[in-house]
């Protein structure tokens, strides 16, 4: 409905609608989709006080069991933009290379 897109910013529909191309030679890959406008940091200070921290907790999420990691993700999707928008932001610093893999 629309008014679940009220919340929504413009850059996220924007993004959105670009994932959203048909035609698979237009729609931007990983890499490309990881490097839009949207995944901008919101505050960069924030980012830079989880130093390795975020490390040790990306590596303990991986060694969970497909139970926990579903648990997690649907806690997850009770964040609000702005932690959404750090986790992503983190993600990339993380992804020095930018293929989309840690």
């Amino acid at each position: 409905s629309d008014q679940e897109w009220d919340t929504v910013s413009q850059a996220a529909r924007n993004f959105i609608q670009t994932l959203l191309t048909k035609d698979s030679k237009l729609r931007p890959s990983a890499t490309q989709a990881l490097k839009d406008n949207w995944f901008e940091a919101l505050n960069i200070s924030t980012l830079a006080a989880y130093g390795d921290d975020i490390l040790v907790l990306l590596a303990r999420y991986k060694q969970l069991n497909p139970f926990k990691k579903l648990a997690y993700t649907l806690i997850a999707k009770d964040l609000t933009q702005t932690e959404i928008g750090f986790l992503k932001q983190q993600y990339r610093l993380l992804d020095t290379d930018g293929d989309g893999n840690i």
